[in-house]
């Protein structure tokens, strides 16, 4: 088509761009790679890249469709375009929120149905990435894999962009004169937003992961090829052939080496210009080897399945999990043929008949109404769930357990992750008190908070908590990040620089047993738990006080919240025995004792009988749940523990 007879294309005619089969096929080894990654097969295990895959091509086709529209009439219709992406996104997306909530309402608790209930009001609202971060999901950690719409939360990256994406080219269409100032106005877009994701990775990875913001350089790799003058590009056929095996490779060396502990980060540039690549090699030699593997049927075929693949890929594994908790191979692999099969059906019955319904495409205004009805009603359904729910006495009774936390965190005494100064917070009796004590550590300090606060308002106590949620009070010298390791390194000096100055009589301390660092080790070397208790407990026995450190609580493997509530839920779900021998890890705590040796003024409190008996860790007693999760007791359980804590303490400070 001549340039000529584009500008005489009807403003209502839609702008179509040529179909490229290596893009559909493309589509079909990100969505390979997702699947492997996902179902834990024994290659291409970092396959998660599949995502960023997809981000680059969505990129380049969004940045295609609009320049080419830009460029032929002039204008940019929003309306037909965000109707176009409700009727080929938003019928699919809403079908799997409704069948995953009437699914998981009859698999899994209460407790777990409301989690399950806010992610698909996110995924409805295109939020869950927001959502997610919100909560501070970490997409990679064994917890997350319970949410069956964890995975929306690219689809709803991918909303967020085309919401804004249209409206930027608009304004650089109207303010530059050439595709070259577009060019260089979308790299220094990327440049900057990649640095953000860079920076961010290693100290906020939440945030990097799930941020639009962290990602917009994704998109506009893929909008920079769409930029590049087709004919230049075809002129260099010899090149694009070597680049698009080039990228291939590297796709598929990054599928299989890539650790999750680093990603994003700037190992996210290699799956984004590997893609590029590819597309490059699509677009100058379109019959090379690469292009022609991805044109075969089978890659067409998975391409087009690829959209509601991908929707029905996550949920049929992760209810697979719930209904089979043996997570067998079998079962994944039947998992993964059931998503196929509900894809195939999805993408006959509802993708295509409503994206190319010719009552509908005319119509944007009333795709768009219809979209907003359907994002009503299911909003509405979400809602009456949620009441439901509410009214449940087994989702209020675990619902409470949940909530049951240490007073300190509502009263704002926890600083936020990546503050490293200390917030003192006094209790008690803050007149004229009898004794002044210092509570001193991380959450599992923390959650002796309760007793402490009971024992202090009935001896006149002044109680001065300084906590820090995921900052051990002992010297560790890993962290999970460099940035981590200088805000708990700073945190600890200058709290107990704050130590000394308060002159406390008696400084209580404890500390989670279990330490993760980088790549998702955890410390267990005792030789660096004795040397950093050592360095702590020498630090605070300067200071003059009663040192008393409490040992920590048990580590089950599992949440017992969630898994009591599961098992009252089904009845035949089985809850395993916490082992005091491995829940406790008593090879730890004799390291700590060891690091206090020849410091007379620093004792240790074990309470360890309260809460296991000969063969197993109590859970439950007498119906009363002991833990809000898998190692932190509740506020009310370290209440009813006040009285034999003040006694253990008492004994240990009589001369």
């Amino acid at each position: 088509m001549t340039p000529g007879t584009e500008q005489c294309r009807p403003a209502s005619e839609p702008i179509k761009l040529p179909f490229r089969p290596d893009v559909e096929g493309l589509r079909a080894f990100a969505i390979v790679l997702v699947i492997f990654s996902h179902a834990g097969l024994l290659v291409l295990r970092s396959g998660f890249i599949g995502v960023d895959v997809f981000f680059v091509l969505s990129g380049y086709l969004i940045t295609s469709l609009l320049i080419r529209e830009i460029e032929s009439t002039g204008r940019l219709n929003l309306g037909r375009f965000y109707a176009r992406r409700a009727r080929r996104l938003l019928p699919a997306a809403m079908l799997l929120v409704l069948v995953v909530c009437l699914v998981e309402a009859v698999v899994v608790s209460p407790i777990m149905q409301f989690r399950v209930l806010k992610a698909a009001l996110a995924t409805i609202l295109y939020s869950s990435n927001l959502y997610f971060a919100h909560l501070g999901t970490h997409y990679f950690e064994l917890e997350s894999a319970l949410n069956p719409l964890l995975h929306t939360w690219s689809l709803a990256v991918e909303e967020q962009f085309y919401l804004v994406w249209p409206i930027l080219l608009l304004i650089l269409t109207r303010t530059t004169k050439s595709r070259k100032a577009g060019a260089a106005t979308l790299t220094a877009l990327a440049a900057a937003s990649f640095a953000l994701c860079v920076r961010l990775s290693p100290v906020n990875p939440v945030n990097a992961f799930f941020q639009p913001s962290t990602r917009v350089w994704e998109f506009c790799a893929g909008g920079l090829i769409a930029y590049l003058p087709s004919a230049r590009v075809a002129r260099l056929k010899r090149l694009c052939s070597w680049v698009g095996a080039i990228g291939i490779l590297a796709l598929l060396v990054c599928a299989q080496l890539i650790r999750e502990a680093v990603f994003p980060g700037y190992v996210a540039a290699l799956p984004v210009l590997g893609t590029a690549a590819v597309l490059l090699a699509g677009a100058g030699a379109p019959n090379s080897l690469i292009p022609r593997f991805l044109s075969t049927r089978p890659a067409q075929v998975l391409g087009r399945l690829s959209y509601s693949l991908y929707l029905w890929h996550w949920p049929t594994l992760v209810i697979g999990q719930q209904l089979f908790p043996s997570g067998s191979a079998i079962v994944r692999m039947a998992a993964i043929g059931v998503a196929l099969l509900l894809a195939v059906l999805t993408h006959r019955a509802v993708e295509n008949p409503i994206r190319n319904c010719p009552y509908l495409v005319p119509r944007s205004g009333l795709t768009l109404k219809f979209a907003a009805l359907g994002a009503m009603f299911c909003a509405c359904g979400l809602g009456g769930w949620r009441l439901t729910l509410n009214h449940s006495a087994q989702f209020r009774r675990f619902d409470e357990v949940e909530r049951d936390i240490p007073a300190l965190y509502s009263r704002n005494c926890g600083p936020d992750v990546l503050d490293p100064n200390p917030k003192v917070c006094y209790f008690g009796a803050n007149h004229d008190p009898r004794s002044t004590v210092v509570l001193f550590g991380d959450s599992h300090a923390a959650e002796w908070f309760p007793a402490l606060e009971q024992i202090a308002e009935a001896r006149d106590w002044k109680l001065v908590a300084i906590v820090k949620p995921g900052c051990t009070a002992l010297m560790i010298e890993d962290e999970v990040s460099p940035q981590m390791k200088r805000v708990c390194d700073e945190w600890r000096r200058r709290a107990i620089g704050e130590i000394q100055r308060i002159h406390p009589n008696l400084v209580v301390l404890s500390s989670a047993s279990i330490h993760p660092v980088a790549n998702g080790r955890m410390v267990n070397d005792v030789v660096v738990w004795e040397h950093a208790a050592r360095g702590t407990f020498a630090a605070l026995a300067q200071t003059g006080a009663a040192v008393r450190f409490i040992r920590d609580t048990p580590h089950a493997d599992y949440n017992i919240l969630e898994c009591l509530a599961q098992a009252e839920w089904d009845g035949r779900t089985h809850c395993a025995a916490v082992r005091p021998e491995a829940a406790l890890h008593p090879d730890i705590y004799a390291a700590e004792v060891r690091g206090a040796a020849g410091l007379d003024n620093v004792g240790f409190i074990d309470l360890s009988d309260a809460l296991c008996g000969k063969d197993e860790c109590y859970v439950d007693i007498g119906g009363t749940i002991l833990y809000r999760d898998m190692d932190h007791l509740t506020a009310t359980y370290s209440r009813s523990l006040a009285g034999l804590l003040f006694q253990r303490l008492n004994d240990s400070l009589r001369p």
